[in-house]
């Protein structure tokens, strides 16, 4: 009887198993990476190079400036010189370095040959990692977990990194910054937004080679001497300068907020690229028609700083979707 009642059991449980065996799914993976882990090939190209790391235009700006901030001249609005930068990936740091000399041809530093600019802004790197599915050490078998792996390879090997995009370590950047001036002492403050929502929260546009953070900066006005001791320099220049300094500034430390923006400069053939051409706007074209220009010297190592390198390219906005007509077939 016992025999029998097992083969039921066995009859009717087995069919039952199959069943469930055969009607299960694979679960979908649990994912463990956090937020804003970056692709470094989207700053640098790829890693084992440099002779394709893209350059990206950058700017910063003026966004939020208190009321009766009077250490300087300093409002919303207020952009620093456009440059074009290199990203350098160190353990540490993501630095922004340009890609031409200060001066053309006075040193090398920036040349397009080396990635060895003057740096205008960094950023702390937090984390190098990259992204895959962990798994068990001794026989290799994946487990269903995505992870930030930082064993396998050595970190200038991996894909992927964390920036800490909170301040940029560089405030002394004369040709970039519209904040480094001699009013006034710049100290960075940590300020970063997870609020999607939050005008100020970081835009990274990947297709179009794009992003910006905000970062805000405390002002804090510097002394100047007058015979009777130190007073802020802002004093002086309210006082002696424009006419009284309150009410209608101050000479209080003041929280800036400033926006850095960095676009990629696309090459030619790329979906992005632009056929526009700089203008030099030479001394002819200026008695003619003056315009706004950005000067850019030249160095002779026998004759130091010579007027055949001095070169004037015009600013002016780029409002044609193309530049140039094609020729037809």
């Amino acid at each position: 009887m016992k025999t029998m009642t097992r083969k039921i059991l066995v009859t009717i449980l087995l069919p039952l198993a199959l069943g469930a065996f055969s009607c299960a799914e694979e679960r979908d993976p649990i994912n463990q990476i956090q937020a804003d882990a970056l692709a470094k090939d989207f700053f640098v190209g790829d890693l084992s190079t440099t002779e394709d790391d893209p350059e990206f235009y950058s700017a910063a700006t003026v966004i939020d400036v208190p009321y009766g901030a009077d250490q300087g001249f300093v409002f919303p609005g207020l952009v620093g010189g456009m440059q074009i930068v290199k990203w350098e990936i160190s353990e540490n740091f993501l630095h922004a370095r340009m890609t031409y000399e200060s001066i053309e041809g006075i040193d090398g530093h920036g040349s397009a040959t080396a990635n060895n600019g003057e740096v205008v802004a960094s950023y702390s790197i937090t984390k190098h990692f990259d992204i895959r599915r962990d798994y068990n050490p001794s026989t290799g078998e994946d487990y269903n977990v995505i992870e930030e792996n930082t064993k396998d390879r050595p970190w200038y090997e991996r894909a992927y990194f964390r920036v800490d995009w909170s301040n940029n370590h560089i405030t002394t950047s004369r040709r970039w910054d519209p904040l480094s001036g001699d009013d006034y002492d710049v100290e960075p403050l940590a300020y970063y937004v997870n609020d999607p929502s939050h005008p100020d929260v970081p835009v990274f546009d990947v297709k179009d080679g794009y992003f910006d953070v905000t970062n805000k900066l405390f002002l804090k006005p510097n002394t100047i001497n007058l015979g009777y001791g130190d007073v802020p320099a802002c004093f002086y220049r309210g006082s002696f300068v424009v006419g009284a300094t309150y009410p209608w500034g101050n000479c209080e430390n003041s929280e800036v907020t400033v926006r850095y923006s960095y676009r990629r400069k696309f090459a030619a053939g790329e979906e992005g690229h632009t056929d526009y051409e700089a203008i030099d706007w030479d001394g002819s074209r200026m008695n003619a028609f003056g315009i706004f220009n950005q000067q850019r010297l030249g160095w002779d190592r026998n004759y130091g700083i010579v007027d055949e390198k001095w070169t004037r390219p015009g600013r002016r906005y780029n409002i044609w979707e193309q530049s140039h007509l094609e020729q037809a077939c």
